[in-house]
């Protein structure tokens, strides 16, 4: 936080490979796909619910991309699919987890 603006309060970025250079290193051995599950997974989890037209659009991903990988996360059971919401005209995607 820097002192500075009319509130005397502001973040300051940093980029994370100055406080933790092998992140970049790690990360090249995930898979594009792998690396979008666990994001959807981690949406979801904040999320609690969303459809994959949302997902594609926060992401500024392709919607049959986007689908496929849904459709993985749901087949391994990490995913509701179709889930009946009251009040919530269009079936949603659930983590497995919180499923009833």
């Amino acid at each position: 936080v820097a002192p500075v603006g009319a509130w005397k309060y502001a973040f300051i970025y940093e980029i994370l490979p100055r406080w933790y250079p092998k992140i970049p290193e790690r990360a090249r051995k995930i898979g594009r796909g792998d690396a979008r599950r666990a994001i959807i997974d981690r949406y979801l989890s904040n999320v609690i619910t969303s459809t994959p037209q949302s997902i594609a659009r926060v992401f500024g991903w392709k919607l049959i991309e986007t689908q496929q990988l849904i459709d993985e996360l749901a087949s391994k059971k990490r995913v509701a699919i179709d889930v009946k919401i009251q009040g919530i005209k269009e079936p949603q995607i659930l983590t497995a987890s919180l499923k009833g």
